[in-house]
């Protein structure tokens, strides 16, 4: 059975993920592992937070992640893919590069934000870094945009290397 990893962020580009990752995973007869990573923010002299409340944000963000994690994963079961829910907590881009080694994935299916290149430059991107380190092919979903062509075209990009 074929692996497709499809780490999601509840951006509105999520949705098209999931449906992308559900639809290969039909084609090819495989499971889709929906993986997402949580990461707190990091404390800086700028953005002041107690450390205190660290342990309460992270349960928080943990436990919302599980819910929705929750009902994307019912969604492509309905559609009967098999689908497995996965959250960490660490840096996206590594944790996302490190799960597929760990679980074989055949493919990555994730989106892009669409931001600007500055935007991309000043605070990264984390798909242009999983491309880069990617151990499988990826198929990069682009941002939700009217002018992108409807059901018989998907708008996405496969990336290989």
């Amino acid at each position: 059975m074929k692996t497709i990893l499809a780490p999601i962020d509840f951006s509105k580009t999520c949705e098209r993920v999931v449906d992308v990752a559900g639809s290969l995973a039909s084609v090819l007869q495989g499971k889709v592992i929906l993986l997402h990573v949580v990461q707190l923010p990091q404390p800086s002299p700028a953005f002041e937070v107690e450390s205190d409340n660290f342990p309460g944000l992270s349960e928080a963000l943990e436990q919302t992640a599980d819910e929705l994690l929750s009902v994307y994963q019912r969604r492509l079961q309905e559609r009967s893919v098999p689908t497995d829910t996965l959250r960490l907590m660490d840096h996206p881009a590594q944790a996302i590069v490190e799960q597929a080694r760990k679980v074989g994935a055949e493919y990555l299916v994730m989106g892009t934000h669409g931001h600007t290149a500055f935007y991309d430059r000043v605070l990264g991107c984390v798909a242009e870094e999983v491309v880069r380190h990617s151990p499988c092919p990826i198929i990069v979903v682009p941002p939700f945009n009217e002018t992108l062509p409807t059901s018989s075209q998907s708008g996405a990009l496969i990336a290989s290397h």
